[in-house]
């Protein structure tokens, strides 16, 4: 057997070796479904309670209780016979239970992307019609670390979603911008041609960003209100 085979053998094994301990471990925590095999459904079940129980945060001296690590989250949903409980640290695992920790632990903290589109922020929505899911950084403990919560504060909400979101905005268009200036430092003729197409695109963008009307927003009954605009470019 060439080389390359022998190599491509070794990890197909490995992987295998892999999934094995991780669908185990999802039997033993009891993360199956109606005929006995592994299940996402109710790993992500328990992920959904385990939030919502014990991750809703009143205010910004909670937050930094109550949220939850990627890790400390990992431990939450698998607090039993799984790589990394009873250790040290994780770096002391072996190959196979440092690759099963990291498989676990990563399909349980990709629930939490923060984003419309996932999994725990859509299942709030249809279950709350108030709790947004936030990420921040808080202290654990000497160091600040990436972690999740779900509030209906809106003051959190502006800090921890909100706000990230405009300053992205701004800072993707400070990129742009830059890169635009690369383009007429070297191609001033392109100014006017440039200009103008910006000028469309900005238009387009404004449109995009404007809120609707509160009552389409909560679907209340409420008085008619004028649509919240972005200042118009200059």
């Amino acid at each position: 057997m060439p080389p390359q085979d022998e190599y491509a053998q070794v990890l197909a094994d490995l992987d295998q070796k892999v999934n094995e301990r991780v669908e185990d471990v999802q039997r033993k925590q009891g993360y199956v479904d109606d005929e006995g095999l592994p299940s996402m459904a109710a790993v992500r079940e328990a992920t959904y309670r385990i939030l919502t129980e014990e991750c809703l945060v009143s205010s910004k001296a909670e937050r930094s209780k109550l949220a939850l690590t990627r890790g400390e989250l990992y431990f939450k949903v698998y607090p039993k016979e799984a790589p990394g409980v009873g250790v040290g640290s994780i770096d002391e695992l072996d190959t196979i239970e440092r690759r099963a920790y990291e498989v676990l632990a990563g399909d349980v903290w990709d629930l939490t992307q923060a984003s419309r589109s996932g999994w725990l922020q859509k299942r709030l929505g249809e279950e709350d019609e108030t709790l947004i899911l936030c990420r921040c950084k808080i202290h654990r403990p000497t160091e600040k670390m990436l972690a999740v919560y779900i509030t209906d504060n809106e003051a959190l909400i502006r800090e921890d979603a909100v706000d990230k979101l405009i300053v992205s905005l701004m800072r993707r268009a400070s990129v742009i911008r830059r890169d635009l200036d690369m383009v007429l430092t070297r191609h001033p003729a392109l100014r006017g041609p440039i200009a103008a197409q910006l000028s469309g695109e900005v238009k387009k963008i404004q449109a995009e960003l404007t809120l609707p009307p509160a009552a389409s927003v909560t679907g209340k009954d409420s008085a008619p209100a004028e649509p919240s605009q972005i200042p118009a470019a200059a």
